[in-house]
């Protein structure tokens, strides 16, 4: 999923990391965007799972 439409998905990443104050081409703070525990839609998780999930969405979008 991240290699379909890199560049864009990339930007995405990078716009809505930085929305929360992080900086994704850093390693660290990447790390800990990622990390952070987010709840929607009554399940709790991370960046990380929220993240792949729009990806995933994304990816489906692209493909149709």
């Amino acid at each position: 999923m991240l290699f379909k439409g890199h560049k864009e998905t990339m930007q995405w990443l990078r716009e809505w990391s930085a929305g929360d104050g992080y900086n994704i081409d850093d390693d660290v703070q990447c790390f800990r965007w990622l990390g952070l525990k987010v709840e929607w839609g009554g399940i709790e998780g991370n960046k990380f799972h929220q993240a792949f999930l729009e990806m995933a969405k994304k990816t489906k979008d692209i493909e149709e």
